[in-house]
Parts: structure tokens; C-alpha cells; sequence
């Protein structure tokens, strides 16, 4: 069968066929979605250790070394970076294509793990994650105001803006950069601090141990049972 010469004799059904073709993608290419940021889950595993007042010679000495020597022995690794600052350090353990991202982050998870009994014993555990596509910032704002200053605005954006944007749909998470964080400094004179025989970690743990609202248990009686819960956290910057 000619399949030309019957178009030739029949043009209707041709004709019609490219019309519904025509329409279907078109209305297939109208309802295509559009991603800026496809799906894609890269092998990245981010390794985040704290330890307060560390100098970072030490912190490396200490912490990032051992955990590097023992993330290196992992499979299909492909490179380690780390930066470290004062009392803290990031780690990023970058792994070869093909490997599966869920797997890379149990295996660091692991590996963190196993060398925990040999970290100092005050730093906090190390955070493990991994970072998507997803993940990054898609839009961002500047605020400013003449009627607020740095502070106010600050403390506007974390209380009143961020609640009202978190309301719109669509909203994953939000993140203030820049700006200034509510904290209270303290100021130790040298001078009284050695008359006293004390040192700065000392000063440091007695103000951590003042701000502490904790449970204190419960107690148990005829009438039933009551929660006790210890609230020792100073309510004012004089306390």
C-alpha cells in the first residue's frame, strides 16, 4: 500500500491527524512545569563540630583530624573539605557521582560515631546532614526601616515578618541573615577574676548553670501525682 499516494487521494484524515497533534501539544506543552531547581541529590555529607573556646590548632588537633582519618577509609570517596574557626568546624565529605546519597550519609553517620568515645568529652555531639538542591535559598529580601533601628527591626523580623510568611503557602523555612541576635555580653575584670582564683571557665559554667529551667521529677501522693519543674533562669538582664 502507497501510504503518499493514499494522502494525496484522502488530504481530510491527514489534515485532521496534524490538527489534533497540533492542539494535544500544545495543551501538553501549556501544562508542562517548569523547576528552576530540579530534583537532584548530590553524594554531599555536611559534618558540623562545636567546641566552646577551642582555638582552632587545638580543635583540629582534637576533633577534625580523627574524624577525617576515619571518614577517609569510606568507599567511593571523592573529596574532603573542612574549614575551622574558632570553637567551630565544617566538615564537607564529597563522594563520586554514583554514589547513593542516603547511603553516604549512614556511612559518615557511622563513622562519626566510632570515633566519638576518642573527642573531648565537653564538645557537643557533631551534626551530620546533607544538603539539597531543594535546600538552598530561592528568593531573598532585604528590609530596612527609618523608623526602627537595627535591634527593633531584627526582633521585627523574627517575631512578626517571619510568622506571617511562614502562613503563605508554599513557605518550606525562612532565614534571617545579617541583623543582630538577642544576647546579654559579660564583662570580667582580670583583675577581680584573679583575686578571687577564679578563671573564665568558671565564670562561664556558673552563668550556664544560673539559666537552666529543667524538670526536677514528680511526687507521687494519695491524691495522685504532681509534676515538679525547676525554673532557674534569670527573667531579667539585673537578675
Amino acid at each position: 500500500m502507497n501510504v503518499s499516494a493514499w494522502a494525496v487521494r484522502n488530504p481530510v484524515p491527514v489534515v485532521l491527524t496534524f490538527v489534533l497533534l497540533l492542539v494535544g501539544g500544545l495543551i501538553s506543552f501549556s501544562r508542562l512545569g517548569v523547576q528552576s531547581f530540579p530534583d537532584l541529590d548530590l553524594p554531599l555529607v555536611f559534618i558540623d563540630c562545636r567546641l566552646d573556646g577551642a582555638a582552632p590548632d587545638q580543635l583540629e588537633t582534637d576533633a577534625v583530624r580523627k574524624i577525617e582519618d576515619k571518614v577517609a577509609t569510606l568507599g567511593k570517596l571523592n573529596h574532603i573539605t573542612t574549614r575551622i574557626d574558632d570553637g567551630h568546624a565544617s566538615i564537607i565529605v564529597e563522594f563520586q557521582i554514583d554514589k547513593d546519597p542516603e547511603a553516604a550519609l549512614n556511612e559518615v553517620r557511622n563513622a562519626v560515631d566510632s570515633v566519638r568515645a576518642d573527642l573531648p568529652a565537653d564538645m557537643e555531639a557533631p551534626s551530620i546532614s546533607r544538603q539539597t538542591v531543594q535546600d538552598t535559598t530561592l528568593i531573598a529580601y532585604t528590609a530596612t526601616s527609618e523608623a526602627l533601628d537595627e535591634v527593633a527591626l531584627s526582633w521585627f523580623v523574627d517575631n512578626d515578618l517571619n510568622r506571617a510568611l511562614r502562613a503563605v503557602p508554599g513557605v518550606g523555612d525562612i532565614a534571617r541573615t545579617g541583623g543582630v541576635d538577642r544576647e546579654v555580653t559579660v564583662t570580667v575584670d582580670p583583675d577581680r577574676l584573679a583575686a578571687f582564683g577564679l578563671t573564665i571557665g568558671e565564670v562561664a559554667e556558673r552563668l550556664r548553670a544560673a539559666q537552666i529551667d529543667a524538670s526536677g521529677g514528680h511526687v507521687e501522693t494519695t491524691l495522685g501525682k504532681s509534676t515538679i519543674r525547676l525554673q532557674a533562669a534569670a527573667e531579667s538582664v539585673e537578675a
